[in-house]
C-alpha cells in the first residue's frame, strides 16, 4: 500500500531532514541565543518550514515566524503548532517598535534583497538582541556560492550602521552565529 504524501513533502523535506537539523545545530543555536537574555517573545525572520521557530516555541517562548514565501508559511503551519506564522518581508516588518525581546534570522539574511534594511528593521522591533545564523566566509566545499555569503566585516558594518551597540559572533561547526545587541 502506498503512503499518501502531504503537499509539502517534496518542497521542504530536505529543510527538515535530520542531516539539516544536525548541520544547523538547531538546539545549540537556540541555547546560545537564549544565553543572551530571557526572551519571552521572539520573531523568527525567514522562518522557512519553521524549524527554528519550533525549537524556540518548544522552550516556552512565544514565537512568531515570518517568511515572504506563502508556500513556506503554509508548510510551517503544517509542521509546527503553537507558533503564529505570517507572510511578510524582512525589509518591512509589520510590527511596532520593541514588539519582541529578540529576533532570529536563521540562514535568511543572504536571501534578503536588502540585508542592511532587514537588519535595521530587526533592530527596530527587538528590545534586546538579534541573532543571525549564516555560513562562514569562505568555506569549501559548500554548495552556496561565496557571493551569497557575508564577510564578517561586511555583516559587522551593516550592523553598526543599523545601530547595534555590540556585535559578537560564535563560530559553530558548520555555520557562524552573529549576536547583535540592540
Amino acid at each position: 500500500m502506498k503512503m499518501k504524501k502531504n503537499k509539502f513533502d517534496e518542497k521542504v523535506s530536505n529543510l527538515r531532514s535530520n542531516d539539516r537539523v544536525e548541520e544547523l545545530e538547531v538546539k545549540r543555536v537556540a541555547d546560545v541565543c537564549l544565553e543572551q537574555c530571557l526572551a519571552i517573545r521572539l520573531l523568527d525572520v525567514g522562518t522557512g518550514s519553521g524549524l527554528f521557530a519550533e525549537e524556540f516555541a518548544d522552550r516556552g517562548i512565544r514565537t512568531i515566524g515570518i517568511d515572504p514565501d506563502a508556500d513556506m508559511i503554509a508548510a510551517a503551519r503544517y509542521y509546527v503548532t503553537g507558533v503564529d506564522f505570517l507572510v511578510a518581508q524582512a525589509e518591512r516588518l509589520p510590527f511596532k517598535e520593541n514588539t519582541f525581546d529578540a529576533v532570529f534570522m536563521g540562514m535568511a539574511l543572504h536571501e534578503i534583497t536588502e540585508p542592511d534594511k532587514a537588519l535595521h528593521e530587526a533592530q527596530r522591533v527587538s528590545q534586546d538582541w538579534v541573532a543571525v545564523l549564516e555560513w562562514p566566509y569562505p568555506q569549501s566545499p559548500d554548495p552556496a556560492p561565496a557571493a551569497r555569503r557575508f564577510k564578517p566585516e561586511e555583516l559587522q558594518a551593516m550592523a553598526r550602521k543599523a545601530g547595534y551597540r555590540k556585535i559578537s559572533f560564535v563560530p559553530l561547526e558548520h555555520k557562524v552565529l552573529y549576536l547583535l545587541l540592540v
